[in-house]
């Protein structure tokens, strides 16, 4: 059976590349006719929706069977993400888990732990750093995970896509770290 998941972010993408099925001048109240055409083709479908309240987002979060909340470690972000929770809720839609992306460490943003606070009781299923890669791979028009596979943030989205469908997350070792990791 195809899952349909709304990844509703406030800021910045997940180093994603986007397949558009033609939809200019399409009325997004359409969507779901439109995605019963991919059901058979993909376990799942990713749909990649701006936070807010517009008729996009609506008939995206309608047609969904479940939300992927990302967010980035900042105020406004995580204020966006919590009003795609409150939005969910109304509609009975279920929630599947927060990623935080373009995480730096850094004193200024959030920490993980207050995100989530905020966000409420939901699972951390992934958290992005800020990787010099994902810039580079957009500007190549090629996804992070075949631009820069062994990037920090291609390996978190790696783990990322293993949670979402279930299945174990194994990075092969280099075989000098394996010989000479004890120097570093």
């Amino acid at each position: 059976m195809t899952r349909i998941i709304a990844c509703v972010s406030g800021k910045g993408g997940v180093g994603k590349t986007t397949v558009v099925k033609d939809l200019k001048g399409t009325d997004p109240r359409n969507l779901p006719n439109i995605l019963l055409d991919l059901l058979g083709d993909s376990e799942i479908i990713l749909l990649d929706v701006a936070a807010g309240l517009g008729r996009e987002t609506l008939s995206a979060l309608e047609a969904a069977d479940e939300i992927l909340l990302v967010t980035n470690p900042e105020v406004p972000a995580v204020t966006d993400a919590l009003k795609a929770v409150k939005l969910a809720q109304q509609m009975g839609t279920k929630i599947s888990g927060v990623v935080i992306n373009r995480v730096t460490g850094r004193k200024h943003e959030m920490k993980t732990e207050d995100v989530m606070s905020m966000l409420g009781e939901y699972e951390p299923l992934g958290i992005i750093p800020e990787d010099i890669n994902v810039q580079k791979s957009i500007a190549s028009r090629v996804p992070v995970v075949h631009y820069s596979p062994r990037s920090p943030a291609s390996k978190e989205l790696n783990k990322l896509a293993a949670r979402m469908t279930g299945t174990k997350y194994y990075q092969r070792e280099r075989w000098y770290n394996k010989w000479f990791g004890f120097l570093r």
